[in-house]
């Protein structure tokens, strides 16, 4: 992570976020790490839930996901910030590691 809070994705991520345009949306969903996925994939998730999930769990999950998420776009180089509030609740700072999921990048600490 650079000084100003961003953090650079690799090319492939980069590539495979790209498809779904710059617009992403990025969150915590247990305090410690950083999920990114494209906006139109999170929208896509997000309607799959409130329309199958049990309503109670899906609109505690999306209270907590929504808190602490934003949608931002990603630059040009792959760079996506990440909002104040979703540093200071995770504690991400410095190296980090940057996992490849099936729909969506997770971020973590190094020393986790």
């Amino acid at each position: 992570m650079d000084d100003s809070g961003r953090i650079q994705l690799p090319s492939k991520s980069h590539k495979w976020i790209s498809i779904f345009g710059k617009e992403v949306f990025i969150t915590t969903l247990d305090g410690k790490s950083v999920v990114i996925y494209p906006r139109l994939v999170w929208s896509d998730y997000r309607r799959e839930l409130e329309r199958t999930g049990k309503r109670k769990y899906v609109k505690a999950f999306l209270r907590r996901a929504n808190f602490y998420g934003l949608i931002t776009e990603m630059d040009s180089r792959g760079r996506i910030d990440i909002g104040q509030r979703l540093r200071e609740k995770t504690g991400l700072e410095g190296r980090l590691i940057i996992e490849e999921e099936q729909d969506h990048v997770r971020v973590i600490k190094a020393d986790n």
